[in-house]
């Protein structure tokens, strides 16, 4: 879930957003929450509405994030389901569609919500049994809204 942080003074032309990230994982059975647990994040995303990019973040510094296994697959018994989570607060959206940028801002505050596309890659920091592991450019992609 992404929400924007109308407090900031100068909000169109350096918005600030508070995020709810989840990303879900699927390991292979073997790989369990005692040997991999994701500590830290941080990444670069492009947002996207109706397909057109209008926006991208930076997340340089690490952010805490929290490791859960959510289930076992049923199916085949070969992946465990994991949520990693992490909530990042005012965070500074890079503009670069102020057009776009201005329908949805418009759209947000007449209905409520408008949904959007994240395309990201991230870089994780992975706690082991081996101590701390970093994997860089991990791609992703998801969508979700923007709302008040």
């Amino acid at each position: 879930d992404i929400n924007f942080d109308f407090n900031n003074y100068d909000w169109i032309w350096m918005p600030m957003i508070n995020v709810a990230l989840k990303i879900y994982i699927r390991l292979p059975h073997f790989i369990t929450l005692d040997l991999v647990k994701v500590d830290d994040l941080k990444g670069f995303a492009n947002l996207t509405y109706t397909g057109e990019k209008f926006s991208d973040i930076s997340i340089t510094n690490w952010q805490n994030a929290t490791t859960t296994l959510i289930s076992k697959d049923d199916q085949d018994d070969f992946y465990n389901l994991i949520l990693v989570e992490s909530k990042l607060e005012k965070m500074t959206l890079n503009i670069t569609d102020l057009d776009l940028f201005q329908i949805i801002v418009g759209q947000v505050l007449a209905i409520g919500s408008v949904p959007i596309n994240i395309h990201a890659l991230i870089d994780i920091l992975v706690g082991s049994i081996l101590g701390s592991i970093e994997l860089d450019g991990i791609p992703g992609s998801g969508s979700t809204t923007i709302s008040r």
